[in-house]
């Protein structure tokens, strides 16, 4: 379900970006993440272990395994020399299926957004970082016949790992709790478990 090979394509395009990043001017600078102003974009929650879980009246759907149903894994954040960093989470998924017992076909297109405040920094050898994470979350499902929307509160709690200069791996935990939903269906959405991701600093 969901455009797996449209992940995997951003996914593919974010670790080329961040890789070119080690050969730019940038580079040559000694500051450290979490101790200069700078520009996070990040490609998260693809992989990794997760469950994810979505109820309304029409029925539950639920995955757990290494690939999320319901995608939200590109980031933009601004992170400042004290270590705080503001920013969210977007993503997309389109899903095509058939409905139990017809030929009939349906749509539907969800997606996410997770605003984010967080904390991170990096021991003094710039191999290992840390990057820490809260903030509320929501679910936008549309499809031909109805909408849904769920709320929740949630966060990341990574462990960053430097390969090159500029250019992190994000290992840790991840979770959203529900909070409230709304529209057709009384949607309930909720998720959590481990990942991977990638991010590349620009400043």
């Amino acid at each position: 379900m969901g455009s797996q090979k449209g992940i995997a394509a951003l996914a593919g395009s974010a670790v080329a970006l961040a890789l070119g990043l080690s050969a730019s001017p940038a580079a040559a600078q000694d500051s450290r993440f979490g101790q200069r102003d700078e520009l996070i974009l990040s490609v998260e929650r693809i992989f990794g272990f997760q469950n994810q879980k979505f109820d309304d009246d029409g029925g539950s759907y639920e995955a757990t395994g290494f690939h999320p149903l319901y995608w939200a894994g590109l980031g933009l954040f601004s992170v400042s020399s004290s270590g705080l960093s503001f920013g969210a989470l977007l993503g997309a998924t389109r899903f095509e299926y058939d409905l139990g017992g017809s030929d009939e076909e349906v749509s539907a297109t969800v997606l996410q957004l997770r605003p984010r405040i967080g904390y991170g920094g990096t021991e003094k050898e710039g191999r290992f970082g840390y990057w820490v994470r809260v903030g509320p979350g929501a679910l936008f499902a549309f499809s031909e016949d109805d909408s849904q929307q769920a709320f929740s509160v949630g966060g990341e709690g990574y462990v960053v790992l430097f390969p090159a200069p500029h250019v992190g791996i994000l290992v840790g935990p991840h979770a959203d709790f529900h909070l409230a939903g709304s529209g057709d269906g009384d949607p309930y959405y909720r998720t959590y478990g481990l990942t991977a991701g990638i991010m590349g600093e620009f400043y």
